[in-house]
């Protein structure tokens, strides 16, 4: 009998102390506020060529919300931080369309990429998310105002250049180039364009020109294609005063700085 009791006893207290355990608390999703540049990824189909895109893919948190600037588009969306680790919504993009198809086919596949990530991890200023069937994105921890200055940034009008068809000319048309952090945009004849640069050593490299596909009269089509050939070809630039100057083999294409916009 008083073995029984004991046992008894001892099963209670151990009910007593599984019911006094306090519940596990759910850990919070981790934190992926700050700006990232993506540096390497892959979608369902694959490597993602970001050689295609030429500019900077980023990506910026804050809270709960979500921006960039994509090899074409800028975009946005929310954050759902429910879960184990925040997952991205449904991208929303600025709606233009630019050349070559590779470019828009790098945007699909990082936008898709990013809609499918539900996993990651922050290796001091990496961080790598994925997601399944192959989802991968990696980026590194990106500040564009600590990135080195550039004499040639800033936002330029075209005034003159040449190639070897002669003289281009843009006839009045306002012709527009804007160098940023190594990214490329601005407005032709017809159509606006985008794309990278990089300087190694003195030497510039253009990535592919992305443009939107407007078709205009022949003679503006006629100028925009020579105006971003010499671009795409331009290998040096120098700064004088407020006058840029890019040249390439037979190419020589003349800017003139333009007053900074001011915000009321």
């Amino acid at each position: 009998m008083r073995a029984r009791l004991l046992v008894l006893a001892l099963s209670a207290l151990a009910l007593t102390g599984c019911a006094a355990q306090p519940e596990a608390e759910p850990v919070p999703a981790p934190s992926l506020d700050g700006g990232w540049r993506l540096t390497s990824g892959s979608d369902a189909d694959g490597a993602l060529d970001l050689d295609a895109g030429g500019s900077t893919v980023t990506l910026s948190v804050a809270a709960d919300v979500f921006s960039g600037s994509a090899p074409c588009n800028n975009y946005t969306g929310s954050i759902d931080g429910s879960g184990d680790f925040p997952r991205f919504s449904a991208v929303a993009s600025t709606r233009m369309a630019c050349e070559p198809e590779a470019v828009m086919r790098l945007e699909e596949g990082y936008f898709a990429a990013l809609e499918a990530v539900d996993a990651g991890t922050i290796d001091g200023e990496v961080l790598t998310i994925t997601g399944v069937a192959g989802v991968e994105l990696v980026f590194e921890a990106w500040d564009p105002e600590e990135s080195e200055e550039n004499p040639m940034d800033g936002e330029w009008q075209f005034t003159a250049g040449s190639d070897a068809a002669g003289d281009i000319v843009v006839n009045g048309v306002p012709v527009t180039l804007l160098l940023s952090q190594g990214s490329v945009s601005g407005q032709a004849p017809c159509n606006t364009y985008t794309g990278g640069v990089s300087d190694d050593d003195g030497t510039l490299y253009f990535s592919p020109i992305a443009q939107t596909l407007m078709a205009c009269d022949d003679t503006l089509m006629d100028l925009e294609s020579r105006y971003l050939a010499a671009l795409q070809t331009s290998d040096a630039g120098s700064v004088e005063g407020e006058q840029l100057t890019l040249t390439g083999p037979g190419t020589s294409l003349q800017f003139t700085l333009l007053p900074a916009q001011s915000v009321d």
